[in-house]
């Protein structure tokens, strides 16, 4: 009798559902063949997921980079008043730089009243402190969609563009110092900027400004204040629409700004 080389086909495993979905053993399919192979539909669906998921990624993405500053903010200002400390004393010339103490402004609704609140209009970043130079280097940005109803509210049409107020020139800004009991220290002052550099970046608008002749004194905190600028372009220091700590004296380190060569070599011409 010969033998039987055929090898006997494997039997089929029937799947727990199949007597539930209406089939029988005529109609068993193996469960591997079955279930291996995703339907059209699901694989559709499962792609559609993942392009979702990378599309909001990258959204994430972009706007933490949108919201970042330029190189311009975060690096230190090279100028003739940096320059000549440099050259006069480079062994003792060095930059310090502190985290914002408070960088988003207090939100002024008049005069004199304010929320105390740091949801205000106004961000600053950038602090430099050059002490040979009695410099002082910060940057104050705003987003020209959220300042609208600000404007508005302080006698400027509230049907501009943004491109309007991305373009325009609405504030004035001034440095000033306090003691630990919050108000001006002895010697006090306002110090206006000697540069006030604008610089757009997206929906961003930057002020890089520069202070110099400052005597920076221990348990002294410095401020920002901004104002609105009047009809004729004129600060009104009546008018505050902006407040913020910039540099404490007492309660913060300084830390030192590592210059690159590029910059020593800008100090040195």
């Amino acid at each position: 009798m010969a033998e039987n080389n055929s090898e006997e086909a494997p039997k089929k495993v029937r799947h727990p559902l199949d007597e539930l979905e209406g089939i029988y053993e005529d109609d068993v399919v193996d469960v591997s063949e079955k279930y291996s192979k995703p339907s059209i539909v699901f694989r559709i669906i499962k792609w559609i997921f993942y392009a979702l998921i990378l599309f909001v990624c990258v959204a994430i993405g972009f706007r933490i980079w949108m919201s970042g500053d330029p190189s311009e903010v975060k690096n230190l200002r090279i100028n003739d008043a940096l320059r000549a400390a440099y050259q006069a004393d480079e062994e003792n010339f060095a930059v310090y730089t502190q985290t914002i103490y408070d960088m988003y402004s207090d939100i002024y609704e008049d005069t004199d009243i304010y929320t105390n609140q740091d949801t205000g209009y106004f961000y600053s970043s950038g602090l430099f402190y050059i002490p040979s130079a009695n410099e002082i280097q910060v940057s104050v940005r705003y987003n020209v969609r959220t300042l609208s109803t600000m404007l508005s509210k302080n006698g400027y049409d509230e049907n501009m563009s943004q491109s309007e107020i991305m373009s325009g020139e609405f504030f004035a800004y001034r440095l000033t110092n306090e003691d630990d009991d919050g108000v001006l220290s002895e010697g006090e002052y306002y110090v206006v900027p000697v540069t006030s550099e604008k610089l757009t970046r997206f929906f961003y608008v930057y002020y890089c400004l520069t202070f110099d002749g400052l005597t920076v004194e221990d348990g002294e905190d410095y401020y920002i204040e901004i104002y609105m600028l009047d009809e004729d372009g004129e600060p009104d220091y009546d008018s505050c629409v902006g407040r913020m700590k910039i540099y404490n004296t007492s309660t913060r380190s300084l830390l030192e700004y590592d210059l690159s060569s590029s910059e020593k070599k800008e100090l040195s011409k």
